[in-house]
């Protein structure tokens, strides 16, 4: 089925990375709608970032675009949505427009990987390049942040 992660799919582990950043959305939403005050989130997001998100996109472009090469479109297309992420994460402007723009950009590109970029990875990856993306799970401890200010 196209776009879905199946099981035995050597992709899975890597896109059961993306749960955390489905987490992050989330987490902005309630915290908007609840009327948090937008520093919270921010400093949320900031950690999130350092200890989360970097990561990801790390091993991402480390093990998963190599497989396409680094100037294919779809490539090129996820490592703008990176840059833009990041951007956003690392701006000292501390808005909701910003935090609102984050969430929408980081959906999207979770969106365009896992429906995507993963499919044609799949399609063109060999069975050693799928077993390496295989190994790289990343462990996110949901306990580490104490300001739980979505709850």
């Amino acid at each position: 089925m196209r776009g879905t992660i199946r099981r035995g799919d050597p992709l899975k582990k890597l896109g059961n990375n993306h749960h955390y950043g489905l987490l992050l959305s989330s987490r902005i939403k309630k915290g908007i709608k609840s009327k948090v005050e937008l520093e919270r989130i921010k400093e949320y997001i900031d950690w999130a970032w350092e200890m989360r998100l970097k990561p990801l996109f790390e091993v991402e472009e480390t093990y998963l675009y190599n497989i396409l090469g680094y100037h294919h479109e779809l490539v090129a297309t996820a490592q703008e949505q990176h840059k833009r992420i990041e951007s956003l994460c690392k701006s000292n402007l501390v808005s909701e427009r910003n935090i609102k723009l984050l969430d929408q950009q980081l959906d999207d590109h979770i969106k365009f990987e896992k429906r995507i970029l993963f499919d044609e990875v799949r399609k063109v990856a060999s069975e050693d390049q799928l077993e390496e993306a295989e190994d790289y799970e990343l462990d996110f401890d949901d306990n580490e942040w104490s300001d739980k200010f979505w709850e």
